[in-house]
């Protein structure tokens, strides 16, 4: 049922279809009947929460004020939920529109640029169906979307001499409109496309356009250098092709074959789904399309040769030994996978953790589950840089869970009672630094499919390598008639594992157990157990579907003595092995800090 009254949505103009609940997308009043496109849905409707944005045009609400003044708003937790959506607290960016760049065809520098393009083995039609033109100094790009423009690239050639050689060479050399915002180049052509072809380059989008292909589009700044960390980039523009590659049922990866083209194809699929993209590999000797069709001999008919020769992502089931050839080097001189982390070195020996995993935590109630996963992702997000997706519906509210994150990666807690404690100048900082990696995940039903639609989307937006579903218990189990609890544990496990292993991203379930019984000892000291996966509710699938497995215990009568962290399962034994690790956990800064090798003796100690 709705959390609030809803709003007076024909007052606002806004059509719901009929809908009283849920989430729909649908036209904007402000800005559709503008567009080229008037019916494309640009308006995403939360009926539960009351609240709009459109993501054209970027109007959004209920304005300050409209909801208290009709006594909607209330207190409580529906009421603070309803504020939480990441994007309804975003403000709407604002751009500078360039102006447009006049054309002469009389123009020697016109001219000029004609010329440089045939040499490239592209025709004045394709220039001109494009829009490309010149300043006179440089080539200039136009960047459409609903036919307004957004950004221009300019491309001019630079004089420089090699302090090496001395050889004084030319340089190409790229700009955009500053403060125009990044889309797709050519995305106004592809709207509408079944089949998207994405390339690296304006150059190659006009070279697959030579060979027939109109639905091309580019990246507007290529691909980052090979010192860039990719995958944790924001990709910013990705946004402007997110429902072009939703309604798209293949995408062709036709990008440069350089290490750093290939890299960016790899993570664009990898955001998009690779259930839905292929892959083109230009033959030896040549880097792009337009490389391709500047060859007399393959020209335009080699372009469609090789994009109609295009390969899947091996996603299908379907592969071939060689296809991991380029894969299996690394294991010739690395003996592990997964990353370590430097503060947690004991623990790093027994189990890293890689990307496309799932992971179980488990342990009795108040044991430190979900704390010692907050230090866990602050290392991931902190020292490598990953980007983390939290549904962790039971830290309520969310500013305790941020709380909490900043405590721990401070040190040291934000209560004044505490001598040192943090100051709001390191509070700040902090939350400005983790904000960069973190993303909350805070659906109005959460239901799986709410839950990894959303994780779904932060991959796609923010490119988040690990989510965390904390509990279990707060999914709702929207299972069908007739199918026990046991086999819908067995069906969700399966979609998780599936999800992660698609989008790179690891993800860590934490699980309660059954009720379970202390344990008796000889002197009359009751104690719990360490708890199992096989102690976990509703099912024995649990262990057979983890890559990883975490119990986390603690002897609550002696708080000061080591928590202990049980790996009780690790699939591939290139992630470490079972095993257990101690830790110290600092109640004030909650931090865990590994004690493992301070307390195992020499010869049970792991080394790697």
């Amino acid at each position: 049922m709705n959390v609030l009254p809803p709003l007076d949505w024909r007052e606002l103009g806004i059509d719901t279809k009929g809908r009283t609940r849920g989430q729909i997308k649908t036209t904007c009043p402000k800005c559709s009947h503008t567009r080229k496109n008037r019916t494309e849905p640009c308006l995403s409707v939360n009926l539960d929460m009351n609240r709009y944005k459109c993501h054209h045009c970027g109007w959004s609400g209920p304005e300050k004020g409209y909801a208290r003044s009709r006594g909607q708003l209330g207190s409580g937790p529906a009421a603070y939920g309803s504020k939480l959506t990441q994007w309804d607290r975003e403000e709407p960016k604002t751009y500078v529109r360039p102006e447009p760049i006049e054309r002469s065809e009389e123009d020697a520098a016109t001219k000029r640029m004609y010329e440089y393009f045939a040499e490239r083995g592209i025709s004045r039609e394709t220039v001109d169906a494009l829009g490309v033109t010149t300043t006179g100094k440089t080539i200039a790009w136009p960047y459409y979307r609903d036919g307004e423009l957004i950004n221009v690239k300019h491309r001019w050639y630079a004089t420089v001499t090699d302090k090496e050689t001395g050889e004084v060479i030319r340089k190409k050399r790229h700009r955009m409109e500053a403060g125009a915002e990044l889309i797709f180049y050519n995305l106004d052509n592809a709207i509408g496309s079944d089949v998207v072809y994405i390339v690296e380059g304006e150059p190659d989008v006009m070279a697959m356009r030579e060979a027939g292909y109109d639905a091309v589009i580019s990246p507007p700044n290529g691909a980052p250098d090979e010192n860039t960390d990719i995958t944790n980039a924001s990709l910013d523009y990705l946004l402007s092709g997110e429902e072009l590659f939703e309604n798209a049922k293949r995408v062709i990866m036709c990008g440069d074959m350089d290490a750093p083209g290939r890299r960016l194809m790899d993570e664009l699929a990898r955001r998009i789904g690779k259930e839905k993209c292929w892959k083109v590999e230009w033959p030896d000797g040549y880097k792009d399309a337009n490389d391709v069709l500047m060859d007399d001999f393959l020209g335009a008919d080699g372009i469609r040769h090789y994009v109609e020769s295009a390969k899947p992502y091996p996603v299908d089931g379907i592969t071939e030994p060689k296809d991991y050839l380029d894969d299996l080097w690394k294991y010739e001189h690395e003996t592990e996978q997964g990353v370590r982390l430097s503060d947690w070195p004991g623990f790093s020996n027994t189990v890293r953790i890689s990307e496309g995993q799932l992971s179980i935590w488990t342990g009795i109630p108040s044991s430190g589950k979900s704390v010692f996963l907050n230090h866990l992702t602050l290392q991931l997000a902190l020292e490598h840089g990953w980007k983390i997706g939290m549904f962790s519906p039971e830290y309520h509210p969310v500013e305790l869970h941020v709380r909490d994150l900043v405590e721990c990666a401070l040190g040291k807690p934000m209560n004044r009672k505490f001598h040192k404690h943090a100051t709001r100048e390191e509070v700040a900082e902090m939350v400005e630094r983790i904000s960069e990696h973190y993303r909350f995940i805070l659906p109005p039903e959460p239901t799986l499919d709410d839950v990894l639609y959303r994780a779904k989307a932060l991959v796609f937006r923010e490119g988040i390598k690990f989510l965390v579903i904390d509990p279990w218990t707060e999914i709702d189990a929207d299972r069908p008639a007739g199918m026990s609890a046991t086999d819908y544990v067995d069906y969700a496990l399966k979609r998780i594992r599936r999800f992660g292993r698609d989008y790179g991203c690891h993800v860590a379930v934490v699980a309660h157990p059954t009720k379970m019984k202390p344990i008796e000892d000889r002197d009359g000291t009751r104690q719990w157990p360490v708890v199992t996966p096989y102690d976990i509710s509703d099912s024995r699938h649990w262990y057979e579907m983890a890559d990883v497995i975490c119990s986390v215990w603690r002897d609550k009568s002696l708080p000061d003595e080591p928590v202990e962290v049980h790996v009780q399962k690790v699939r591939f034994r290139d992630n470490g092995d079972i095993g257990k690790t101690l830790f110290k956990y600092d109640r004030i800064s909650r931090r865990y800090t590994d004690v493992t090798l301070d307390y195992l003796p020499e010869d049970l100690q792991v080394t790697v």
